[in-house]
């Protein structure tokens, strides 16, 4: 293993804690040629900062995992993910209004995000951007078939969507893909995007916070599903028919 000492001064603007500063040095403790990574300490406005820089195409840099920032940035993304999908899903649990249970539903899938985001690499960063493209598509698509729902039964309520798939196949089938991908099943986009992010939590050993990730899906299965039973396994409610006008003589 080859050592190396190395002295760079990098521009900045303000520190973590909003202090001013001009440049941060940063000095190569280690050079590993085996793993082609170098270790450097960062000292910002005085604290010392451990990383590890990967000299690859992406120029990647990721923060080690002894250092105190380290832990910090990860119990403050653990602990939002966590808040987030607890909320989100049971706020979403009890709605029977659609646009707001895909609105509440929505904070849920930024728990998921933040999972990746805890991973505090490059790779759960790559998955939580994938994991956006696959969440808007999905979610976009969605409010499209509730906002034509909506005018056509006049509610945003999940009673609308009885018998949805006579009266419109074609439409009830791409709520249903939508619904699918939302709530992770295989083999849609979000399913894939799920098993990205909390496969980066599990390569960087979060096997709990993967876990509750996990389980907080399978409960938005619940109000997913039930939007599809309404759908195909609910008939509608029969119209009241007007009384004829008596006719004046």
């Amino acid at each position: 293993m080859a050592l190396k000492r190395v002295c760079l001064e990098i521009g900045m603007g303000t520190d973590i804690r909003g202090r001013d500063y001009t440049k941060a040095a940063v000095r190569a403790l280690r050079d590993d040629t085996a793993r082609h990574t170098v270790m450097v300490e960062v000292s910002v406005g005085g604290q010392a900062i451990l990383a590890r820089v990967t000299p690859d195409a992406a120029g990647r840099l990721e923060l080690a995992p002894g250092s105190d920032i380290f832990r910090t940035m990860f119990n403050a993304f653990a602990l939002a993910a966590i808040a987030s999908m607890f909320v989100g899903n049971l706020l979403a649990l009890r709605q029977r209004n659609v646009k707001r249970l895909l609105a509440y539903s929505g904070i849920a899938h930024i728990g998921y995000m933040l999972i990746g985001l805890a991973a505090l690499s490059t790779n759960g960063i790559a998955m939580v951007l994938f994991y956006l493209v696959a969440y808007l598509f999905g979610n976009m698509g969605a409010f499209m078939v509730v906002e034509a729902v909506a005018r056509s039964e006049q509610s945003d309520g999940i009673d609308a969507y009885k018998g949805l798939a006579q009266r419109s196949p074609l439409l009830a089938l791409a709520m249903l893909i939508f619904l699918l991908s939302l709530g992770g099943f295989p083999p849609t986009a979000g399913f894939i995007a799920k098993w990205y992010v909390f496969s980066a939590a599990v390569g960087a050993g979060y096997y709990g916070l993967a876990i509750i990730g996990v389980l907080s899906s399978v409960v938005s299965v619940f109000f997913y599903l039930r939007i599809v039973v309404m759908m195909y396994m609910t008939e509608r409610d029969a119209r009241p028919v007007p009384a004829p006008i008596p006719a004046i003589a």
